[in-house]
């Protein structure tokens, strides 16, 4: 095992022990139950992400395809996630659970036929299930924006700003690597990557610490 991928493995480790201090603090908060279960699901897919291969699956074992799957499933999630913290009881459209649907089942069946290693597989669904993520990460960042002015919660409109920032650091870092280099991502660049995604989901945990330690 390189250096590089020393390092990335580390930092993907260090990383879901973030995601997992946040996922472990929404649990036992006092938010409504649904809040806190589309929350936990969230970063329980993050985590899929974090643990599934390039790195984790140069082990050969077929159970990381399985293990990876949960993953796809974060830009929805994500989306109905934000949509519960700041829409104020308003249900989302029907045609985005639609369209979250037909995502999930295409993601599902494209995740299982692609596995770990041969990404170049069914790669006409797999560019528009890349865009979907994107327009999924999107709409959260939307959610998020817009309600700012109408927001006179100081602390809050700060946990907006951070909770913006990290979505649209993390989703485009994913996204445009993936896209721009055919999913064959080089070490460095995932070093790299690994890095931010590091650096996001600890500077979310103290933002939430430190600005409102009730969460």
């Amino acid at each position: 095992m390189t250096t590089v991928t020393t390092a990335i493995l580390v930092l993907r480790i260090l990383a879901t022990s973030q995601v997992l201090l946040s996922a472990i603090a929404l649990a036992i908060s006092s938010n409504p139950y649904r809040t806190r279960v589309l929350g936990i699901a969230v970063m329980l897919g993050v985590v899929s992400y974090l643990v599934s291969p390039p790195s984790f699956g140069q082990f050969d074992l077929e159970v990381w395809t399985w293990i990876a799957l949960p993953a796809d499933a974060v830009p929805p999630l994500l989306f109905f996630f934000t949509w519960d913290l700041f829409e104020d009881d308003r249900e989302p459209p029907k045609f985005v659970w639609l369209i979250a649907a037909l995502y999930l089942v295409v993601a599902l069946w494209v995740g299982l036929e692609r596995g770990p290693t041969n990404a170049g597989v069914n790669i006409y669904l797999l560019l528009p299930l890349q865009l979907t993520k994107l327009g999924f990460a999107i709409g959260a960042m939307f959610i998020v924006w817009k309600g700012r002015e109408n927001d006179v919660v100081e602390t809050r409109l700060k946990l907006r700003r951070v909770f913006a920032a990290s979505i649209g650091i993390i989703v485009a870092a994913v996204v445009a690597t993936e896209l721009v280099t055919g999913w064959n991502v080089p070490r460095t660049i995932e070093l790299l990557g690994m890095a931010a995604i590091f650096v996001a989901t600890l500077m979310l945990n103290l933002a939430f610490l430190r600005l409102n330690p009730s969460f």
